[in-house]
């Protein structure tokens, strides 16, 4: 709630703690009793949506995804480096041009270019499954692990918008309700 809000918020709570003291005065007067009632119905929405609004955490969401790029350029580059070396071995200049990376490419640039860049490794790392085991010691394990932390990594790109524009709305419905 900002400044505007909370005073409000405030002065509803102060107007139900007098109304509370006071019920044998208006409990006769049917208008009263509504509106008392309509007020303590708008106070409980504003502290649920208040509650909902400050339970969403976009930074909490943003720690998680850098740990994962973390993850998904240590798991990249693991299979990276050892295709590399194939290619550069055999003179596949094409499997060179798409696993010619290091760990800054992952960092400098955008959440999507990065998931790119792990999807191209896979892929390779798929269509050179038998050389990685058994000339480079990449495991089957090494390359599910690879596409699970992409998998997570795509969940992840999207997370923290989705939390902002949450709490947008309930900011939103926040307004509403003052």
């Amino acid at each position: 709630m900002n400044d505007r809000q909370n005073a409000k918020f405030q002065m509803y709570k102060k107007v139900l703690d007098v109304c509370s003291e006071n019920e044998s005065e208006y409990a006769g007067i049917p208008a009263c009793v509504s509106a008392v009632n309509d007020l303590k119905i708008q106070v409980k929405k504003i502290l649920e949506v208040s509650k909902q609004r400050t339970e969403i955490q976009p930074t909490v969401v943003s720690e998680v995804k850098s740990s994962a790029i973390d993850r998904l350029a240590e798991l990249g580059l693991k299979v990276a480096y050892p295709l590399y070396a194939h290619a550069f071995s055999t003179g596949d200049k094409h499997l060179l041009g798409k696993v010619n990376v290091n760990k800054s490419m992952f960092y400098n640039s955008q959440d999507q270019s990065a998931l790119t860049l792990a999807k191209i490794i896979a892929e390779s790392a798929k269509a050179n499954r038998e050389v990685l085991r058994n000339n480079y010691g990449i495991s089957d394990a090494d390359m599910a692990e690879l596409d699970a932390v992409i998998a997570e990594f795509e969940k992840l790109m999207v997370a923290p918008s989705g939390e902002i524009i949450k709490r947008k709305g309930y900011t939103g419905s926040l307004r509403e309700l003052f």
